[in-house]
């Protein structure tokens, strides 16, 4: 596993092992959570640390689901059980989804839907300069250029 930070003021989680899905197995933020500058991994990997632009160190959980303090009786039990349940039916679909699925605080999806506004206002701007309606996506608009 590995940490980044981004843009959006959080510090966020992923699997190396995955290669198809963008998406982090997890995310941490806060609401007064400044610009995040530094991450560091603690030395067993049970913690992840976070260094702001306000100054503060955060302490992390890295697995966000385990506890911390040691379980007891029932509850151990209990925790083992939903681990099994799991694990039995992680193949069925709408295990998959529930599992796979990630909230992000309004915050960041407020300025991921002002991101994608401006991105089609300048894909329209560029087709009303150009006088047409055939335009690359971003994704394939790379300039290369080739050497002699």
């Amino acid at each position: 596993r590995s940490s980044d930070l981004s843009t959006d003021n959080t510090v966020r989680i992923w699997s190396t092992k995955q290669f198809t899905k963008s998406d982090s197995e997890d995310m941490y933020h806060t609401k007064r959570m400044a610009k995040v500058f530094s991450v560091k991994w603690s030395l067993d990997n049970n913690y992840l640390f976070s260094g702001s632009e306000d100054a503060i160190v955060r302490v992390w959980k890295a697995q966000a689901s385990t506890p911390i303090r040691p379980m007891r009786g029932a509850e151990k039990n209990q925790f083992e059980y939903m681990k099994t349940l799991k694990d039995k039916y992680s193949q069925f679909v709408e295990v998959k989804r529930i599992a796979n699925q990630r909230n992000a605080p309004k915050v960041i999806k407020r300025t991921r839907l002002k991101a994608k506004k401006m991105q089609m206002r300048e894909a329209v701007k560029e087709m009303s300069r150009t006088k047409s309606t055939n335009i690359k996506p971003l994704s394939r608009r790379k300039v290369i250029q080739t050497l002699k």
